[in-house]
């Protein structure tokens, strides 16, 4: 089972005030599928049940609540839970999905880590695969690079030329940053409606992979971060076997914070030196 309280109880104690009532009034206490909170008959006379999608409680959650149970999805509350409302009791419940953000520097593990925990049955979202996504042809994002960059970004088959444009914007800073501000809202967007999407949907967690989670803030959205890292050795042994140059790699690294940093900044490192086993290991030891 993920556990539930891994960030100090950040997600918990800060979604506790959501449902409308003082703290002394919500009797509310963990259980396995999240923080229950039975509000006041009158108050609950109210509110209006809402309708939405049917969220299925597979756990006891709580006092008044059966096993079992069938909830409608009231609304969203923040970007790790949302609101629950029992038709036939009146109880509201915050029902919480463990969202992590993954990263780590360039060729050190994160597609790997994905993998891995795809294969653990968890939703990944992987913020390079959204990137050729937005660009694909026919989306407006290609449009805005083609009128930025000049036709010669885009191929006879009207296809980015991700290659020659890497070229390009590895070597000038300010090329970068232009290109990233048409491309990162647009990344960021897809990858929040997925989570909203799992959320409601009634995952126990879900995982967004972001090589640049730090540089870019999008690690608040998230209850807990996790950063992949190597030796600087090992990542440039595994860059090379990329076709890269070292002037190629030298130029992607200066586009990221160091690994050392990241590592500071994240709840956990998974250290990806060793054989598959032992990566797996340590995704293991975490999503239990």
């Amino acid at each position: 089972m993920v556990p539930m309280c891994a960030k100090k109880a950040r997600g918990l104690s800060m979604n506790l005030m959501v449902v409308g009532t003082s703290r002394r009034d919500v009797p509310a206490r963990e259980a396995a599928g999240g923080i229950v909170a039975p509000l006041h008959a009158a108050r609950t006379a109210q509110r209006a049940v809402p309708t939405g999608p049917w969220f299925q409680c597979m756990r006891e959650s709580g006092r008044g609540l059966s096993m079992n149970r069938r909830l409608v999805v009231a609304s969203p509350q923040s970007a790790t839970s949302f609101s629950l409302i029992d038709e036939v009791t009146g109880h509201r419940t915050l029902a919480f999905v463990k969202t992590f953000g993954l990263t780590g520097g360039i060729g050190m593990g994160k597609s790997t880590a994905a993998d891995l925990l795809r294969q653990r049955g968890l939703p990944v979202v992987d913020s390079d695969i959204i990137a050729r996504q937005v660009v694909e042809p026919g989306q407006p994002a290609l449009a805005e690079v083609q009128r930025l960059f000049g036709d010669g970004v885009v191929g006879a088959d009207g296809r980015l030329r991700r290659d020659d444009l890497a070229r390009r914007v590895f070597a000038d800073s300010e090329a970068r940053r232009r290109l990233e501000e048409i491309l990162h809202p647009r990344i960021r967007a897809v990858w929040q409606a997925q989570l909203l999407s799992w959320r409601t949907s009634g995952h126990p967690a879900a995982v967004a992979v972001i090589p640049l989670l730090f540089e870019t803030e999008a690690s608040r959205h998230f209850d807990a971060t996790l950063c992949v890292a190597c030796s600087a050795t090992t990542q440039r042994q595994r860059l090379r076997t990329r076709g890269w140059t070292d002037e190629q790699i030298d130029q992607r690294l200066a586009a990221q914070w160091p690994a050392e940093r990241k590592m500071a900044l994240a709840d956990y490192v998974i250290w990806t030196e060793g054989c598959l086993n032992v990566h797996e290991a340590q995704l293991q030891r975490i999503f239990r």
